[in-house]
């Protein structure tokens, strides 16, 4: 009889575990943490540890080394350049002025190892490349396609870039501008190039005033330009009164007669809304200008009046436009320099183009003319042929009466004759034949001198 364990059917054998489902560690290895070092790794002996700390010290070191040498090579290269470290009183030569320039944009361009901030002043090498391609937030190089503002420089317009300075660059640019200023104190541009840098880069107004200062009151105290960038400086940081005593030692001191400073000094208190004090500085230097000066000065206060007609509290007489009294400087312009063919037209233009064209200054208009085009005019009669023909085109295109066009078209052919052309030179081909005459008869004499000469 077979025992129960063998009559027993075989089991069946388990089902093998199903797989766990992967995980967020599982899905994504390279996110998981690093697996701690084995046990079996032998610890750095001290002697490895300082050799391995010693290397990391010795390559940062190197690094800093080479970039020093090789700004100290570049240096050199401007350095042994330079002659005169001192002031004098002599002129430098084109070429120390043209390194000192040099020196400078190279100093500028050190605020960024890449160059990129400072393409507008001298483009990088091809090979250099911007670390962050312009792509990361607060780099120069994404705002390097924006138009910075511009300002007169050493050879024409030079770009003024907000440069991302740090502090200690800009102690050493301001060290290489005060070694500059040294030998280039009589040297208006370089006082304005320290000066942009000092309003731009450094972005200080206390310091851009000092510079001002001390070139107004020590090295450039006699230039006039000098005076005229800190009064322009002045106003356009809203210090008028600082400005108006400058433009007064300018004046008073400085240059009373240099005619730009009048211009100058007219149209800043014009800004300033005083019209009036404009007019008297016009009107004073207008009564004490010599023969040379008289007649610009005649114009611009004219045209002055004109542009400021409409204002009021200018102070005139009662009874006196400010049009008219523009209108009698000329007049009185006019009667001194009777053949000044500009002096002529600046009156005609300025009475069509602030004279409103009404009946009253369209007859001004054409009094200029016939005072102008009379037979007693001493303006030439090629100019006079120019002026008949403005004459007839502004009665065709302004005149109220169409009859008046004939009748100067009739007095004009009556003067130069009956086919003659407005504003032709019947002159012209004259000249030409007399030309062409000259050359033959030099050819001629030319010519006889050979022939003379082989017969002797």
């Amino acid at each position: 009889m077979e025992t129960d364990d063998a009559a027993a059917p075989p089991k069946a054998p388990s089902p093998a575990p199903a797989p766990a489902a992967p995980t967020a560690d599982a899905a994504r290895p390279e996110e998981q943490q690093p697996a701690a070092p084995a046990a079996s790794a032998a610890p750095l002996s001290p002697e490895e540890v300082e050799k391995a700390a010693r290397e990391l010290l010795m390559k940062a070191r190197e690094s800093l080394y080479q970039k020093t040498a090789r700004e100290v090579a570049d240096r050199n290269a401007f350095e042994i350049k330079l002659k005169r470290h001192y002031f004098h009183v002599k002129p430098l030569d084109a070429a120390q002025l043209q390194t000192w320039h040099q020196y400078l944009e190279w100093e500028h361009r050190q605020c960024c190892a890449h160059g990129c901030c400072c393409e507008a002043i001298e483009p990088h090498r091809p090979e250099e490349k911007c670390c962050c391609k312009g792509d990361a937030e607060g780099c120069p190089c994404a705002k390097k396609q924006q138009q910075p503002p511009t300002a007169a420089g050493p050879r024409g317009p030079r770009q003024l870039h907000p440069h991302r300075h740090t502090e200690g660059h800009l102690n050493d640019l301001r060290t290489l501008y005060g070694r500059c200023l040294v030998a280039c104190a009589n040297y208006f541009r370089f006082w304005m190039r320290y000066i942009d840098f000092l309003r731009v880069d450094a972005d200080s107004e206390e310091e851009t005033r000092a510079a001002f200062k001390d070139a107004t009151a020590h090295a450039l105290k006699t230039r006039p330009n000098m005076y005229l960038a800190r009064a322009a400086f002045e106003e356009s940081t809203g210090h008028p009164e600082e400005a108006r005593r400058v433009f007064v030692t300018l004046h008073t001191t400085v240059a009373p007669d240099l005619v730009e400073v009048l211009v100058r000094y007219a149209n800043f208190e014009r800004r300033q809304g005083r019209h009036a004090e404009a007019l008297r500085i016009l009107e004073e230097a207008l009564a004490g200008a010599k023969d040379k000066t008289r007649l610009f000065l005649s114009m611009f206060t004219a045209k002055f009046y004109a542009l400021i007609q409409r204002a009021e509290g200018l102070g005139l007489p009662e009874g006196q436009t400010a049009m008219g009294r523009g209108r009698a400087i000329l007049d009185a312009a006019l009667e001194a320099h009777p053949d000044n063919f500009d002096l002529w037209v600046f009156a005609i233009n300025l009475e069509t183009s602030f004279g409103g064209m009404t009946p009253e200054s369209q007859e001004r208009v054409f009094a200029l003319y016939s005072r102008v085009l009379a037979a007693s005019s001493p303006i030439s009669a090629a100019r006079k042929q120019a002026l008949w023909k403005d004459c007839l085109a502004f009665a065709a295109d302004w005149g109220n009466n169409p009859m008046r066009y004939w009748d100067l078209d009739a007095q004009f052919q009556e003067q130069f004759g009956e086919f003659a052309t407005p504003g032709r030179d019947r002159r012209q081909g004259t000249r030409r034949r007399r030309r062409r005459r000259r050359y033959h008869t030099a050819n001629s004499r030319h010519e006889a001198r050979g022939h003379f000469a082989g017969i002797r």
